[in-house]
């Protein structure tokens, strides 16, 4: 695995998910979870893998149901400080000995996928379950509101409720899911609508590879992951695709890739991607993309969770770590 990646490879990246309650069929990502994890992938002098977080949610976060998910969803590192989502919290995390350093919790708050600090020290936070994007003073003040979808957040949700203490509110419209900012635009990857939205303007720059996820900005250009295995390169000056890669045509045998997810750009050519093992039942939400190569039956008609080294000039997995080893059964950042 010692290439002349090391030059490049920074010396420590960080990995969030969770721990699988068990592998049931029919199992529901809202109830489906143990266990928020973190890992550290160390690449000097070797590579290396430990857990440095293994956290769970107080109950006045969570639902009542006694199975109510706990595990980390995406996040962003800012200097020394690990910020990442809950399904409803967002909270802050040191990276030198990763003591939780702050947790905001906020009724708003049902099925988290992400939590953005932007450049004017406020936290831009998805809250799936509202299909809207919230933004909070560092201390935990709602300043400001955007619904992803055309309807006004509060016309179908009930500012009164405590979204915190349902268990789900699926199924979404648009399931927003990743935050960035670019020129002083915020901008969030919506799944189902196969697009990047703006905030505050409405623009939306239109991804036609599949559902997306992440979207991570490097320079001028925004990657976003298709849960499918494609990776979109956009140039947001242009607000329009440029690149398209196909990680399907790494894998050709008859199991799944995984759903795609968690993205770190290496350089131009060299991404490291996550894969979260397929639950069975998604093959009954219509997932076209599923059903044509998915042969086996139940969990073993799936590749493990793993992240895995793309490199886009040969289209091969040049390595992988499979995370489950690591009890991370859904992988969503890589950081």
């Amino acid at each position: 695995m010692r290439t002349e990646l090391d030059s490049i490879l920074p010396q420590k990246l960080i990995i969030t998910g969770g721990k699988q309650r068990r592998f049931d069929y029919d199992m529901k990502e809202w109830s489906g979870y143990v266990g928020a994890k973190a890992l550290q992938l160390s690449f000097k002098p070797d590579l290396s893998v430990r857990e440095v977080i293994d956290y769970s949610s107080p109950k006045e976060c969570l639902p009542e149901d006694d199975d109510a998910s706990i595990t980390f969803k995406s996040g962003t590192r800012r200097s020394q400080n690990l910020w990442v989502a809950t399904q409803t919290e967002a909270l802050c995390f040191s990276t030198d000995d990763f003591s939780l350093q702050q947790r905001i919790s906020h009724p708003v708050f049902n099925d988290v996928h992400h939590v953005y600090p932007t450049l004017d020290d406020t936290l831009l936070v998805t809250s799936t379950g509202l299909d809207a994007v919230f933004e909070f003073s560092a201390d935990g003040e709602k300043l400001n509101e955007w619904s992803c979808t055309e309807m006004d957040i509060w016309q179908k949700f009930d500012p009164e409720q405590d979204y915190r203490k349902v268990l789900t509110t699926k199924p979404h419209a648009v399931h927003p899911n990743h935050c960035f900012e670019y020129q002083g635009k915020y901008w969030v990857s919506n799944m189902k609508k196969s697009q990047c939205q703006c905030l505050q303007t409405g623009e939306v720059i239109n991804l036609d590879s599949g559902n997306i996820h992440d979207g991570i900005l490097v320079g001028k250009f925004a990657y976003f992951t298709h849960v499918n295995g494609f990776i979109s390169k956009v140039d947001m000056d242009l607000q329009k695709v440029v690149t398209v890669y196909d990680m399907n045509r790494v894998e050709t045998g008859p199991k799944q890739l995984g759903w795609c997810r968690g993205l770190y750009c290496i350089d131009d050519d060299r991404f490291l991607v996550g894969f979260t093992r397929i639950r069975p039942s998604k093959m009954q939400m219509g997932m076209e993309w599923l059903k044509n190569r998915f042969y086996a039956k139940g969990w073993q008609g799936c590749l493990p969770t793993r992240i895995c080294l793309f490199n886009s000039k040969t289209m091969t997995f040049d390595w992988q770590i499979n995370l489950e080893e690591h009890d991370i059964h859904a992988v969503f950042s890589i950081l």
